[in-house]
């Protein structure tokens, strides 16, 4: 109505006069979205990066950079570098980028996250693990014995998490598979790239009947459609959803999990993760 805009417009005078501005929404939706960008602008959210992907010694018949793990589409040169530049392109956004050093896939993705922004990557390790520190990012030493605390840790500090590869060969009890279910539990959406073969390959059933457990249904519904998605993909396909659609789908997992009455992106463990960063 005419009247009523007349009405807004001066009681936006007011404030405005003091350099406070009004925005107005016509519906709940828009607004809802715009609640959700400021909080990850204020949040600056963890994305992580689960996986290996390496040979072990008897296997080393071909070049490295050229292999790829079992069941794998990727191979390791593609690995480290999709998964570098999805770190940088993370840590340009506003968003910070943790792992825990696995090889071509976690390491660059932190790595190229340092170089855009140091502010932004972080590795998590154990003090007395046998994985060495990495000179190419700052370290979060845990100080525990036991890798699934640590596991726990990493994960609580994690809005989202992005898992592929996997070399242990231990199928659902591999680290990285125990990652992406650790995460799925705790309310976390997971990004799964099973072209990379590995555990995550072998496992991708399993964990995708997990994710239909997620609480909120409109997170659950987004993230089970877009794994569907994504499995369905060849190479090619792949390397270019990283490059031009995976920004897109984390942006609006992390929204959602912003404003859901579900999830626990504001609790005392997730708070508190922050806290060593």
């Amino acid at each position: 109505m005419p009247t009523e805009r007349i009405i807004a417009n001066k009681q936006i005078e007011v404030p405005r006069q003091r350099n406070i501005q009004t925005l107005l929404f016509d519906d709940y939706t828009a607004l809802s979205d715009f609640v959700g960008e400021l909080c990850m602008l204020s949040r600056k959210p963890v994305i992580t990066f689960s996986g290996t992907a390496y040979l072990s010694d008897e296997s080393k018949a071909e070049p490295e950079d050229a292999a790829m793990l079992e069941g794998g589409v990727l191979s390791f040169r593609d690995l480290e570098r999709m998964c570098g530049d999805m770190g940088a392109t993370l840590a340009h956004e506003g968003f910070r980028v943790a792992s825990g050093n696995g090889a071509r896939v976690g390491t660059p993705a932190v790595a190229k996250a340092y170089e855009e922004d140091r502010r932004s990557a972080r590795y998590y390790m154990r003090k007395k693990g046998v994985t060495r520190g990495s000179r190419w990012a700052t370290t979060i030493f845990i100080d525990e014995d036991d890798l699934n605390i640590v596991r726990q840790r990493f994960i609580q500090a994690s809005h989202v998490v992005t898992a592929m590869g996997g070399a242990s060969n231990q199928g659902s009890e591999s680290g990285t598979v125990r990652e992406a279910r650790m995460a799925l539990e705790m309310g976390r959406p997971v990004i799964l790239f099973p072209q990379a073969g590995g555990d995550i390959q072998k496992c991708h059933g399993k964990l995708m009947t997990l994710m239909h457990s997620l609480i909120d249904p409109h997170v659950r519904q987004y993230v089970v459609s877009l794994n569907e998605r994504i499995v369905k993909m060849d190479r090619q396909q792949v390397l270019a959803f990283v490059a031009n659609g995976f920004l897109s789908c984390v942006r609006t997992l992390v929204r959602g999990g912003m404003i859901s009455p579900y999830t626990s992106y504001f609790d005392a463990a997730c708070m508190e993760a922050d806290k060593v960063w």
